[in-house]
């Protein structure tokens, strides 16, 4: 009973740290104002591009925007002391699995994969820039002025 107690309380620190590590990464993103999408400096932060973007508009350097995030993330992560890496890992489905294998089977500290913890927290930016309406005021009062450097498009696609 103690180690399933112990095994979820590392899943809910994980679960903060996931939290605190994508408030860090978006604040980031806030601070920079060079857009990705266009040749000059944009009217937008990359968070308000990326949110737009998210919320249903792709451009054709989504790509990019994907490639930005994730290095982003990977870089607070990687910034992050060695336990609050292991508790977050283990709140992913790899970690998830690998507490789940029998004690005496497996190895006494868990791989802690960057893939695995990469993308779950890139899962919680992209809710993020679902929810961020800030973004769509300000694009809103960029395109009155003219000053949207990237011409959107409308697509289904997903992440990937």
């Amino acid at each position: 009973m103690s180690v399933r107690l112990q095994s979820k309380s590392k899943r809910s620190a994980g679960q903060v740290v996931c939290q605190l590590a994508v408030r860090a990464v978006i604040a980031t993103l806030r601070r920079q104002q060079y857009g990705l999408s266009g040749a000059g400096e944009s009217a937008l932060s990359v968070w308000q591009e990326f949110s737009l973007q998210v919320q249903g508009e792709r451009c054709a350097f989504w790509d990019a925007y994907v490639a930005h995030i994730e290095q982003a993330i990977e870089g607070v992560i990687v910034s992050l002391p060695a336990a609050d890496q292991v508790a977050l890992y283990l709140s992913t489905p790899d970690g998830r699995a690998w507490l789940e294998v029998d004690q005496a089977e497996r190895d006494s500290t868990p791989p802690v994969e960057m893939g695995a913890m990469v993308a779950l927290a890139y899962g919680k930016v992209i809710a993020a820039a679902m929810d961020d309406e800030c973004a769509v005021v300000a694009a809103a009062q960029c395109s009155r002025r003219g000053r949207l450097d990237c011409d959107l498009v409308q697509t289904d696609e997903g992440h990937e």
